[in-house]
C-alpha cells in the first residue's frame, strides 16, 4: 500500500497555524487603495505602479523609520534609504524585465534575488518563469518575518513567519544558493559577491528539475489517493488509478498553479492564486502501478 507520511503532514499543519501573527511580529499591511505596503516596523515600503509606462514595483527601505500612517508616498525620502523599482512588461518573455537604481538601468534576464538595507535585511525575490515576486524582510539570523508576493503586478499573497519562508519566490537548494549569489543593493551602487555590477544584464534562468514537473509524471490528488488505498486488492487498485488519470488528463489538478518552490530534495510548493491556497507536490512509492506518482496535498 502507497503511504503519506501522516506525521510530516501533521507537522506542515502545526507551521501553518503558527502562521498566524503574532505580537511583535513582522507584518506588510497594504494601507492605500492604490496599492502600498508598508512593514508594521516602518522600514520597509512598497508601491505598485499600474500606470502606462510605469508598470512596476517600487521598493524602498529606510533606515530610519516612517510609521505607517505617517508615510506619504509622494514624498519619499531619499537620505538613509535605498531604492529600487521594477519594471514589469506582460509582454515580454521576461516580465520582470529591468531594474533601476538611481539613473541607472539594467535588463533582468531570468531570475534573481536582489538584497536591500543594512545587511540585506529586505529581499526581493523575482521568478521569471511565473512571473512571481517577493518582497520579504527578514530578522535576525537572515530568517523571513514577513512576505507580500505578486503575480505580476496583482498582490497574491501576504504572510508572516513559516508562511513567508514558504511562499518566497526563486528559493534554491542549499548546494546550488553556495554558488549562485544574491545581488546586493547598496548605497553606492549594486553588487554581486562584493564587487560592483558594470555588466547591463542581471539575472540567471535555473530550470526547474523536479521529478513532479516532469511531463511524464503522472499526479494525483489526496483525495484520490485515499480512494485508492481503500479499494481492496491490487486488482481494483489499479483499476481505480486508471480512471483517476483519465479524468486528471481532462483536467489536472495542478491547472491555475503557481510554482513557488521546486527544489529537487523537497516537496514542490504550488499556489492557487485565486483562492489563496498554497499545496505541496511530492512523489510517493507505490505498489498498484509502475507509473511515476506524484500526489497533490493541501498545506494551508
Amino acid at each position: 500500500m502507497p503511504t503519506i507520511s501522516i506525521c510530516r503532514h501533521f507537522l506542515l499543519t502545526l507551521a501553518l497555524w503558527s502562521l498566524v501573527p503574532r505580537l511583535g511580529s513582522a507584518q506588510f499591511l497594504q494601507t492605500m487603495s492604490s496599492g502600498v505596503y508598508q512593514s508594521t516596523d516602518g522600514h520597509v515600503k512598497v508601491i505598485v505602479g499600474n500606470n502606462e509606462g510605469a508598470q512596476g514595483i517600487f521598493v524602498v527601505y529606510l533606515k530610519e523609520e516612517i510609521a505607517p500612517q505617517e508615510f506619504n508616498a509622494e514624498k519619499i525620502p531619499t537620505k538613509n534609504a535605498t531604492h529600487a523599482f521594477i519594471s514589469f512588461e506582460p509582454t515580454e518573455e521576461n516580465g520582470y524585465n529591468r531594474l533601476t537604481v538611481g539613473e541607472k538601468n539594467f535588463k533582468i534576464v531570468g531570475n534573481l534575488t536582489l538584497h536591500l538595507g543594512d545587511g540585506g535585511g529586505v529581499s526581493v525575490n523575482i521568478d521569471n518563469t511565473a512571473p512571481y515576486l517577493t518582497i520579504t524582510q527578514r530578522g535576525q539570523g537572515k530568517a523571513a518575518e514577513a512576505l507580500v508576493g505578486f503575480y505580476g503586478t496583482t498582490p497574491v499573497v501576504q504572510g508572516s513567519g513559516a508562511l513567508a519562508t514558504i511562499l518566497t519566490a526563486n528559493q534554491l537548494s542549499p548546494e546550488i544558493s553556495k554558488v549562485i549569489k544574491p545581488y546586493e543593493l547598496r548605497s553606492e551602487g549594486l553588487f554581486l559577491n562584493g564587487k560592483e555590477i558594470d555588466s547591463p544584464n542581471i539575472g540567471l534562468f535555473i530550470t526547474r528539475e523536479h521529478e513532479c514537473l516532469k511531463p511524464n509524471t503522472s499526479v494525483l490528488t489526496l483525495s484520490q489517493l485515499k480512494q485508492i488505498q481503500a479499494s481492496k486488492g491490487e486488482v481494483a487498485q489499479a483499476k481505480l488509478l486508471e480512471q483517476h488519470l483519465r479524468d486528471n488528463q481532462k483536467r489536472s489538478p495542478t491547472r491555475g498553479l503557481l510554482v513557488l518552490r521546486a527544489d529537487t530534495q523537497a516537496p514542490v510548493v504550488m499556489l492557487n492564486i485565486s483562492e489563496k491556497n498554497v499545496f505541496d507536490l511530492r512523489g510517493i512509492k507505490n505498489s498498484f502501478s509502475a507509473k511515476k506518482i506524484c500526489v497533490l496535498s493541501p498545506i494551508s
